[in-house]
């Protein structure tokens, strides 16, 4: 069947010698104990110093869409024992005049027709978040054989964002994505908005862009999971129309996954309009997970930004909407940007501490 570019499809068919000694037996895959504690090298084991692990500071932004981001830049530091600190910053600065009446416009044309700035005002946050990080080889898949390129790569399972009812999965650079389409029972690939795709907000049941996509695999069983991981029953749009796409699909083992843990956030804010100035500090002790990916031990991270409670004047902490905490468990899904995608950022190695 066919179906308009970036739309959605119905489902297709489906498409040695006696005298020497014996070889060596090939190598086992390693256990899952020795995956735990080889990926835990990253950071050292989680709640133990590790002298032999030097500490790594990574610092953002970099690759596509940084600049839609919530924060301005960030700076991670990987410590030894398990520990992390990241701080965020978020700056505005602006020249500007809001007139209220005859005068002050008068006056504003006349710092105008001089060249001198009529009102300066800077609007500053730093949010420091400390605590310990857990590490360990991520569920990820590697694509290979589609047309459109960005899509061969691999992809990591995230599983605190969810789509039809099934974990999300996400390319290393968090550009494109892999979700479950319950409408069409397979899996569809598509993108945030800033690489020109949907967004993941768009594409579930009843929304605008549900089941939409560039690719999808073969119609899903009862274990919909297997759709995914097996190559055959693949089809990608070209040229507006869908073709049947000659995929292979393979365990990824070098993607790792990185679990953030903190209970504080503390929070430094500056605010300058003209003459006027003040500088605040607030600390909010409330509990807040997120998490990372990263390809291999020294690659790009991307960090899906947690959502932060509020700092109000008053000094007073709440949560804010969009960290939701159930009981005494705090939301992991982090904030989203104002396109509706992961607010994340992606950070690269800067230097040895």
């Amino acid at each position: 069947s066919s179906s308009c570019p970036n739309g959605t499809s119905q489902h297709h068919g489906s498409l040695s010698t006696p005298t020497m000694a014996p070889p060596p037996p090939p190598p086992q895959a390693p256990t899952a104990a020795a995956q735990a504690q080889e990926a835990e090298s990253l950071i050292g084991p989680h709640g133990q110093d590790s002298p032999e692990q030097e500490a790594e500071s990574l610092t953002c932004p970099h690759g596509h869409g940084a600049e839609l981001g919530n924060w301005s830049s960030a700076r991670l530091e990987l410590r030894t024992g398990g520990r992390f600190d990241l701080e965020l910053w978020r700056f505005y600065e602006s020249f500007a005049h809001q007139p209220s009446d005859a005068a002050a416009i008068k006056a504003r044309r006349a710092a105008e027709a001089e060249g001198r700035p009529v009102t300066h005002q800077i609007a500053e946050v730093r949010a420091t978040v400390a605590g310990t990080c857990r590490v360990g080889r991520a569920d990820a898949l590697r694509l290979r054989g589609l047309q459109r390129q960005e899509l061969n790569q691999a992809f990591a399972k995230d599983a605190s964002r969810m789509v039809g009812g099934h974990p999300t999965w996400w390319s290393v650079d968090g550009q494109c994505f892999l979700y479950f389409s319950e409408e069409h029972s397979h899996w569809k690939a598509n993108a945030v908005r800033t690489a020109g795709g949907d967004g993941v907000c768009n594409v579930g049941l009843g929304k605008k862009k549900a089941g939409r996509g560039w690719a999808h695999s073969g119609v899903a069983g009862e274990d919909p999971e297997q759709a995914l991981r097996s190559g055959e029953g693949w089809f990608e749009v070209l040229e507006g129309d869908w073709e049947h796409a000659e995929v292979e699909v393979k365990e990824c083992v070098d993607v790792f996954a990185l679990e953030f843990s903190s209970k504080q956030v503390v929070f430094e804010e500056r605010y300058k309009c003209g003459d006027e100035s003040s500088e605040e500090k607030h600390r909010a002790d409330e509990a807040i997970v997120f998490h990372g990916w990263r390809l291999g031990r020294a690659g790009d991270l991307r960090l899906v930004l947690p959502a932060m409670p509020e700092a109000h004047v008053d000094g007073e902490v709440e949560a804010a909407p969009s960290l939701e905490v159930v009981g005494d468990a705090p939301s992991a899904a982090g904030a989203t940007n104002f396109l509706g995608d992961p607010d994340s950022v992606v950070l690269r190695r800067c230097a040895r501490l």
